[in-house]
């Protein structure tokens, strides 16, 4: 996205945050019920015995994202979340810092990714925490 949207005027730019600012959030999100327990396990504690942090050791507590490093994992969909999840795994993805999401993901077995993909696109959306700002 970064050539892109480095591509796009000013005017543009105003223009596209505006178009995206004013579209609806989605109202439904998957049951929480229905989403696997042992992701939250994953996403709030890691699996330390295999060398695998948390999501939110990154990510922040609510999933909020924390600077432009570590970006929101709530509000996304898991179709997407698990897709680059299995990029980084696969190595086709390489753009975060340190290459720290390829070891990550690399830890993470197919069960996992649609777990924990699951678990953050069923949390709801809330405002964001001040751990969540840059």
């Amino acid at each position: 996205m970064k050539p892109i949207a480095t591509a796009l005027s000013e005017s543009e730019r105003a223009a596209l945050a505006n178009y995206y600012a004013a579209l609806p959030v989605p109202a439904a999100t998957p049951a929480a019920a229905t989403v696997d327990a042992s992701a939250a396990v994953l996403a709030s504690r890691g699996r330390w015995s295999q060398g695998l942090p948390a999501c939110v050791q990154c990510h922040a507590a609510d999933g909020g994202g924390v600077g432009e490093h570590f970006p929101p994992l709530i509000g996304q969909s898991a179709i997407y979340l698990a897709n680059q999840l299995r990029a980084w795994k696969t190595g086709t993805r390489h753009n975060d810092p340190l290459g720290l999401m390829q070891g990550v993901a690399a830890q993470l077995s197919e069960a996992d990714i649609d777990a924990v993909t699951a678990w953050y696109a069923a949390q709801p959306m809330a405002a964001p925490s001040k751990e969540s700002k840059p």
